[in-house]
């Protein structure tokens, strides 16, 4: 037998078809009990072919009731055909990635604010491809251990790695950290 409740239903009317959703915590730290604090909760991205793409923050508090929070400029390069959640900055906090049909790559990191808003968008960088982005990925495709961001173009795949002296300029500071914590214990 199948006991599966149902708990929560909510809707919300965008127009135009409906691209990518995903759900997503703003910081890459592992989830406590209190997932509303330091943006530890639920978000969902939803990209659409004729509108902004947008996020409903906190949907397991707030569902889809409030008015969503609007990815600028998302709109501008045609259709948004895909999305990727990911901490490409390795500062903690996952940025919003978007491939377009007009040939670009977006990315988005959410910036915290006063009232009236906890949060707003702000696109960070983008990308020009000479071919539409069908499909995005951020995994580790090389075995390297680190991973690289991954986009399907109507000409190939495309791979985007890291800078790796930056990296070295991020981590060897984190492991001289670790490194004393473990010598000192």
């Amino acid at each position: 037998t199948n006991n599966t409740v149902i708990q929560f239903f909510h809707t919300s009317s965008l127009d135009g078809p409906i691209t990518s959703v995903k759900l997503f915590n703003i910081s890459t730290q592992k989830q406590t009990q209190d997932s509303t604090e330091n943006g530890r909760s639920l978000n969902l991205l939803v990209t659409s072919a004729v509108e902004l793409g947008c996020i409903y923050l906190d949907v397991l508090q707030s569902g889809l009731q409030e008015s969503p929070l609007m990815l600028p400029s998302s709109d501008l390069h045609d259709s948004v055909l895909c999305s990727e959640i990911a901490n490409l900055s390795f500062t903690g906090q996952n940025q919003i990635i978007l491939g377009t049909y007009g040939k670009r790559l977006l990315v988005y990191e959410l910036l915290e604010r006063a009232v009236p808003r906890k949060y707003e968008a702000e696109l960070i960088w983008e990308r020009e491809f000479a071919h539409p982005i069908h499909q995005v990925m951020y995994c580790d495709i090389t075995g390297d251990g680190l991973s690289e961001l991954v986009l399907l173009s109507s000409a190939g795949l495309h791979i985007l790695q890291h800078d790796l002296s930056q990296i070295c300029q991020i981590c060897l500071p984190r492991l001289e950290v670790l490194n004393d914590r473990l010598t000192t214990t």
